[in-house]
């Protein structure tokens, strides 16, 4: 994998630019927006960031704490929120762990 993003198409016949690759997993989490703790799903991984399945709503640019047990902790901030759906970008601190966690078996596991 080069410096140069993947492009891939996307379902609705566009091109995808985002600059890494997303995987699609389905961990239990819970999302800490403030002093408030809520149950989600992670949907999606990358890199950079992950796509979250709540139940509350979250407002964009929000810092949060991503919870996936047993892999740890993640801090990031909300960059989109759509019907019950958000997308959170990884500080940039977490760079190196999420991608260990990537790269690990662990994102092997089944659907």
């Amino acid at each position: 994998m080069g410096s140069r993003p993947e492009h891939r198409t996307t379902p609705h016949g566009g091109e995808d630019r985002r600059k890494h690759y997303r995987r699609e997993v389905r961990w239990w989490a819970q999302i800490e927006v403030g002093t408030d703790r809520y149950a989600c799903t992670v949907s999606e991984l990358s890199r950079s960031g992950a796509r979250v399945c709540v139940t509350q709503r979250a407002i964009a640019m929000e810092p949060v704490k991503l919870e996936m047990p047993p892999f740890g902790d993640f801090r990031g901030k909300v960059v989109w929120s759509s019907d019950g759906v958000v997308g959170i970008q990884f500080a940039a601190e977490e760079d190196d762990r999420v991608a260990r966690l990537i790269a690990s078996g662990l994102n092997r596991l089944p659907l």
